[in-house]
């Protein structure tokens, strides 16, 4: 469904299964928490912290941000990867453009809100992306290694991304 300046999915909880997502985004040039798949009220999101590092975020505003900084000039392949919520804890890989951070993020205490939005943190009325998404691609499993740098070049090649 599509509601304003935000798709809207009821059916599909990705933040309670494995999963690796691919987009190539772009982000304003002015950094905030922005995020661009969330599931609703802020349960859990990926996207930008407020530096524009990318990072997971969840209820309360607490976010989790790798080393990988989004340039706001170029588009960027920008990878999150997790096996998924084990014990309430998530823990997510990141790559941008080829490159891993540093290391794993884990959030604990995650919730699952109702909705999973693209285009949007926290709810689907106040916080909008500011920014531009080309494309994103969602794998419901934590691809491998060979199977992420496939896609990652393909991407890169497609969108000429540094």
């Amino acid at each position: 469904m599509f509601n304003a300046d935000f798709l809207i999915n009821t059916l599909w909880d990705w933040s309670v299964i494995a999963f690796t997502v691919f987009a190539v985004i772009k982000n304003r040039s002015d950094p905030n928490n922005d995020a661009f798949l969330s599931r609703e009220y802020s349960a859990l999101a990926l996207g930008y912290d407020n530096t524009n590092k990318f990072a997971i975020h969840r209820a309360g505003f607490v976010t989790s941000a790798s080393n990988l900084i989004n340039t706001g000039s170029n588009a960027d392949v920008a990878v999150w990867k997790s096996a998924g919520v084990s014990s309430g804890n998530i823990s997510v890989d990141f790559y941008k453009n080829g490159t891993a951070g540093s290391a794993a993020l884990t959030l604990t205490s995650v919730t699952a809100g109702t909705r999973t939005l693209l285009g949007a943190l926290y709810d689907n009325t106040t916080d909008p992306i500011v920014g531009h998404i080309s494309e994103l691609l969602i794998y419901p499993s934590e691809l491998s290694d060979t199977n992420r740098n496939s896609v990652e070049a393909y991407l890169k090649t497609k969108w000429g991304t540094p």
